[in-house]
């Protein structure tokens, strides 16, 4: 009778009723709804089975109403039928051999009126065996692994979600596809099983939904149907569904699939920890911080030939640290150089450098490589970042004092022009770097350069407020055939 009213339009017409003939009882409906084609009648009271075609429903199917009415009827000896025309309508009917009502005591008949329909259910068929649950020999514990199941039809949800729990996974469930799609984006589970058609978004639709979704498009999702032929199964795969299932289908096949599924997942999860670490431990300490974050976004390859930047050029390098090197032990020299660097790289990272590599005791950093930068903002971050490293460097100096420790100084250069960046090496062993004039002159100013000073080169106090640097006359600089024109940035209170 639901299912008449729910596939019967309005203006439409249902009918129920009784009859009686030859000892046998008969109860019928009749409706004038959609129909059900010649091919699917066959399997209507079928577990699962669903008596329409389509995408999606507003209502839920006849997923195991059909089955239970089979099953109680059979148990009292009954039988069941129907018969049904697409777009006509379809007729049900149940029919019993008349018998006498018992003569029962009267708490008995009060008894009687107090059953429920599942106390008459046997446990022999739609019970589910042990053999079905489980898998012989080996059974995998419990894991934490959760599973969203989402189904218009309350009893399949149930009847999952029963299956799932009892292998051990935290179960969800969702009554439509708008739900959920609204529950996987808020609970992000393992794994999605869901039933192809139904109310709001039907499943292939909410797979699209979560795809679009990058923290939901991982998620592998079971697509379950009625729908069994082959352009459906095309379909269902073609819409991002992990695993397709037809119904009807045995629990042993859920539960296979879910475990592949799963351990797919797993080492999917593995992979992304795996690279996770390589990139945040491994590939960031020896290669510049924007470059490993543009080849794991994909957009530089690792091995992108080398081209031209206009950059900006920081070199650093700290003066007696070869007479520091014959006056302690290795083991304090190694640790006051790893204190060092390891402020200065956290000055280089806050004003946006990009740090080359470490040469000795020496850095070299660069701005607007390989993210490009405009040649004003470089200069204003590397400016920023040269000063408040000789500050650093200062507190730096105090505590090595303290320890009774002659500190070395330190000395910056730099300068902006083209350069040449990318990857230098053979196939086995590689340096991502700059090259070209404009990191040699940097080098050079560097070694010019008075201790707990900067100096800067035209190019770059072109860019700066007069206040900011001093001019520092010109230097004979090795490689250069022309003497160069110096400046030294000026502390900013």
């Amino acid at each position: 009778l639901s299912n008449a009213l729910k596939y019967t339009n309005a203006g439409g017409s249902i009918t129920l009723g009784t009859t009686t003939d030859n000892h046998k009882a008969k109860i019928s409906i009749r409706d004038t709804g959609v129909g059900i084609t010649k091919d699917r009648i066959p399997h209507v009271f079928d577990i699962f089975s669903e008596s329409t075609t389509g995408t999606s429903r507003h209502e839920e199917g006849s997923g195991l109403g059909l089955a239970l009415v089979k099953e109680l009827a059979e148990s009292l000896n009954g039988a069941v039928g129907v018969a049904s025309t697409p777009g006509e309508g379809s007729h049900f009917w149940v029919e019993f051999t008349t018998i006498k009502p018992p003569t029962l005591p009267a708490k008995d008949q009060v008894a009687l009126k107090n059953w429920l329909v599942a106390d008459l259910l046997p446990s022999s068929r739609m019970q589910l065996s042990e053999q079905e649950i489980s898998f012989q020999g080996d059974v995998l514990p419990a894991t934490d692994q959760s599973i969203l199941v989402v189904d218009d039809i309350e009893d399949m949800r149930g009847l999952i979600a029963n299956l799932m729990e009892k292998e051990g996974h935290e179960v969800f469930t969702a009554s439509n596809g708008k739900e959920g799609l609204e529950k996987a984006t808020q609970l992000k589970p393992d794994l999605i099983i869901s039933d192809w058609m139904m109310p709001e978004l039907s499943g292939p639709e909410m797979i699209q939904a979560l795809q679009d979704k990058p923290d939901t498009s991982s998620i592998p999702v079971i697509l379950l149907t009625a729908r069994g032929d082959d352009d459906s199964k095309l379909l269902g795969t073609q819409s991002g569904a992990s695993g397709f299932l037809s119904k009807p289908f045995s629990n042993l096949e859920v539960v296979s699939l879910v475990r592949n599924l799963l351990q797919l997942k797993e080492g999917e999860r593995e992979i992304a920890n795996l690279n996770k670490h390589l990139t945040e431990n491994v590939m960031k300490r020896y290669l510049p911080e924007d470059l490993v974050d543009q080849i794991v976004s994909g957009e530089i390859s690792i091995d992108e030939k080398p081209r031209t930047f206009v950059g900006t050029v920081l070199f650093s390098d700290l003066q007696g640290f070869t007479r520091l090197a014959n006056e302690i032990p290795a083991a304090t020299l190694a640790r006051l150089l790893n204190q060092y660097f390891d402020a200065m790289v956290q000055i280089v990272f806050k004003h946006g450098g990009t740090l080359d590599k470490f040469i000795g005791d020496a850095m070299m950093i660069l701005f607007g490589v390989p993210v490009e930068l405009a040649p004003t903002h470089q200069v204003r971050q590397a400016t920023q970042c040269a000063l408040e490293m000789q500050a650093r460097m200062k507190e730096l100096d105090s505590i090595w004092t303290a320890e009774g420790i002659t500190p070395p100084r330190m000395r910056i250069g730099m300068h902006q022009g083209p350069m040449i960046v990318g990857n230098f090496g053979s196939k086995r062993r590689a340096d991502y770097t700059a090259i070209g004039p404009a990191v040699n002159l940097a080098a050079r100013l560097e070694s010019s350069c008075e201790p707990g000073e900067v100096l800067v080169s035209r190019e770059i106090a072109t860019l700066l407020q007069e206040e900011e640097f001093d001019d520092a006359g010109t230097f004979e600089l090795k490689g250069f055939s022309e003497p160069i024109r110096c400046y030294k940035l000026i502390p900013q209170k």
